[in-house]
């Protein structure tokens, strides 16, 4: 698991030198993957939404439920750090929580952007 999560994180950031991926094996038999990166990165990996980290968060579970295991995956963040929000809407430290922007539907042009498009070849590991 460890190996699959590496090398997906180290593909994503611009400074995979700074990767890594601490295990923790719980007493019941869970698996936590932290994954650490260069602070610039983070936000790479989580992702817009949080689809990124979802989506390596979905590909681990695949995995894991084949070898008949749980693993979780996180990502600690600056607001990590000691700062907690404690309901009030007021963090820790006394400072206003940050308030999350709301989204504005935009709709779709239904033409399909050809920059987007993925082409080549990729060689991908055996995990």
């Amino acid at each position: 698991m460890k190996d699959l999560v590496t090398y997906i994180v180290k593909a994503i950031v611009e400074k995979p030198d700074e990767v890594s991926i601490e295990e923790t094996v719980l007493s019941d038999g869970k698996i936590i993957l932290t994954i650490h990166t260069a602070p610039t990165d983070v936000g790479l990996v989580i992702g817009k939404m949080g689809k990124t980290i979802n989506s390596i968060r979905s590909l681990v579970k695949i995995k894991a439920i084949k070898e008949g295991k749980f693993v979780d995956v996180k990502v600690p963040s600056d607001r990590d750090n000691g700062s907690r929000d404690n309901g009030s809407g007021v963090l820790s430290g006394g400072t206003p929580a940050p308030v999350a922007p709301t989204a504005t539907p935009v709709a779709a042009s239904g033409a399909d952007d050809a920059s987007t498009a993925v082409t080549g070849e990729f060689d991908v590991p055996n995990f």
